[in-house]
């Protein structure tokens, strides 16, 4: 009995292991930065064009990892261009290689008429990707143009709100935000032998009253 539960135990932190590395495959967000900066003239990313203001982590609360921007136009119109234009932009943020079509996307705000709070449905978990864009009022603390940026925070173990410190702020589009931590290896394996215990007993109890009323 005593093998038989230890064997289903390991077959199930074996599955464990399995389901975690596919979330974090698929959800986790790469904190490794671009060794170099992504030359913007090529003629593949011609479209993308950094504006005179460059983007700062203070740009943000809570303050940003890292951030590119703040490049011209609305990025987060949801146009083809503009989405490969983001993609280039994140994998410059991130070491990676999006394309617009492969770009995820969890959430989008398309009108923030009044503020500067992003308010995203999502919890937010830990290395979060978003971008903003402020609009061509640009308000106090404006950076000059119509722009948007892409910005990487740590948003700990749980945030409701994000507030953009530069004027204008008209749309937002999150991309990626970590999941909520699986229990670890050692928990499942005090589970599943809490659970082997209890479904013993049950067994046992049923057994125990099945003789009680043949007995009777």
């Amino acid at each position: 009995m005593r093998s038989l539960v230890a064997a289903r135990v390991e077959q199930r932190n074996r599955r464990s292991v399995w389901v975690r590395a596919r979330i974090l495959k698929r959800f986790a967000v790469s904190l490794a930065l671009a060794a170099s900066p992504l030359a913007f003239a090529t003629p593949a990313n011609a479209a993308l064009v950094l504006g005179s203001t460059p983007c700062q982590p203070s740009n943000t609360t809570p303050t940003a990892i890292s951030c590119q921007g703040w490049f011209q136009g609305n990025l987060n119109s949801g146009q083809a261009t503009d989405l490969n234009d983001s993609a280039t932009a994140v994998n410059a943020l991130l070491g990676t290689s999006y394309t617009g079509a492969t770009l995820p996307l969890i959430e989008s705000i398309e009108d923030i008429s009044s503020g500067n709070v992003i308010n995203f449905a999502h919890n937010l978990i830990g290395p979060t990707l978003f971008s903003a864009h402020v609009g061509a009022a640009n308000g106090n603390n404006g950076i000059g143009y119509e722009g948007t940026a892409f910005f990487l925070i740590n948003a700990g173990t749980g945030l409701d709100t994000i507030t953009l410190n530069v004027g204008g702020l008209s749309n937002a589009r999150l991309f990626a935000t970590s999941v909520p931590a699986l229990p670890e290896l050692a928990t499942w394996s005090m589970m599943l032998v809490g659970f082997g215990a209890i479904g013993g007993f049950m067994r046992r109890s049923k057994k125990m009253t099945r003789m009680r009323l043949s007995y009777s």
